[in-house]
């Protein structure tokens, strides 16, 4: 009965997800300029990813794996535009309005160039095929779940447990995993893939709790992502839109030592299980 309800549950978030993506879907179709509609979309798509990773394998519906990469591809491609509309939103936090470069800035990062992916990205999302391919996911990703049996939260404890230990791994020193993008591109990778499988499973051990850990780790590490995206853009170009990159130093440097607090907040809370 437990295993039941687990699935049933798993089933009513699953299609909660595929409600968003639609929703989020018609929205970007709609208002093709909205940074939030592109967000909301990528949330729930990822979410929903991160929901039937524990499930996928190998033997999985093919039709599914099919569906599920269609989407893939389609969120894939939406991460240029994703990144400008960032790019853009940090530029005016940082800078004062009246900056000389603020500008010509956001004018670089609308160029024609991404004009032209959003007309693409967009005639791709509005084909029928992207909306069929939901239906698929659905059908797909509701026999899959029910089809666990008695393993359905076993499995789950090993996912959540696999993750766990690596990022407890690599919050041992928090400060040597700050120092190497590489490290802390990769633990929040991890978190972000942690919080959606214990918001997905809120039955899992001390799901909210770790789930909002992780996201806060997740948030801070996005945020010094970002910034370096946008100063390695800035410092590819010429003239004032380089030197651009400059006054975005301290932020950056502000930014990586305000994370330490989330992630030794999460290291404590996994180290403590």
């Amino acid at each position: 009965m437990k295993m039941h309800h687990a699935a049933t549950q798993a089933e009513q978030q699953l299609m909660q997800l595929l409600s968003q993506l639609l929703a989020a879907r018609h929205a970007c179709l709609a208002q093709p300029q909205d940074a939030q509609a592109l967000h909301a979309l990528r949330v729930a798509m990822r979410a929903l990813r991160s929901m039937l990773r524990p499930w996928l394998r190998s033997d999985s519906p093919e039709r599914l794996g099919l569906a599920l990469a269609c989407w893939q591809q389609l969120i894939r491609a939406s991460n240029p535009l994703r990144e400008a509309d960032v790019q853009a939103e940090l530029l005016r936090s940082l800078l004062p309005p009246d900056h000389a470069g603020l500008a010509p800035a956001l004018q670089w990062l609308n160029a024609i160039e991404l004009a032209r992916q959003r007309q693409a990205w967009l005639a791709q999302l509005g084909q029928p095929r992207a909306e069929a391919a939901l239906w698929l996911v659905r059908n797909g990703a509701r026999a899959l779940l029910h089809g666990q049996g008695a393993d359905f939260e076993p499995r789950l404890r090993r996912q959540q447990a696999r993750l766990a230990a690596r990022i407890l791994a690599r919050l041992q020193h928090p400060r040597r995993t700050l120092a190497e993008a590489r490290d802390w591109h990769a633990l929040r990778l991890d978190c972000k893939r942690l919080r959606y499988l214990l918001e997905s499973y809120p039955q899992l051990p001390d799901a909210l709790r770790l789930a909002r850990l992780a996201g806060a780790t997740q948030g801070a590490l996005g945020q010094l992502n970002d910034l370096d995206g946008l100063m390695a853009r800035l410092d590819a170009q010429p003239g004032g839109l380089g030197a651009l990159a400059d006054h975005l130093l301290p932020a950056r440097e502000a930014s990586r030592s305000a994370a330490l607090h989330p992630l030794r907040a999460l290291r404590q809370a996994l180290a403590a299980r």
